[in-house]
């Protein structure tokens, strides 16, 4: 991964900030910290980006957001049997 213990410790507190705000999309949460309105958050855009590289997506929140599929429709297609191969 090629991360500071420091660069780590920065994406471990990102990680903890995005699940304590509600796990927004990535760009939601950068935008969150670029108009700063969490107050006095050490957190940075950068930080965010390097818990991306270093963790891969938060797991509960792509279970929380990804949904199913839906089944593709079973047809049933029934054809007449001749009563001459049933005997």
């Amino acid at each position: 991964m090629g991360c500071t213990p420091r660069q780590l410790k920065d994406a471990k507190a990102a990680r903890k900030l995005y699940r304590a705000i509600g796990s927004p999309s990535l760009e939601n949460m950068k935008m969150i910290l670029k108009q700063n309105l969490i107050e006095d958050c050490t957190v940075t855009t950068k930080d965010v980006e390097t818990a991306e590289r270093v963790f891969g997506p938060d797991v509960g929140t792509l279970k929380g957001k990804t949904v199913r599929k839906k089944s593709p429709i079973v047809k049933n297609d029934l054809i007449e049997i001749p009563p001459e191969i049933l005997e």
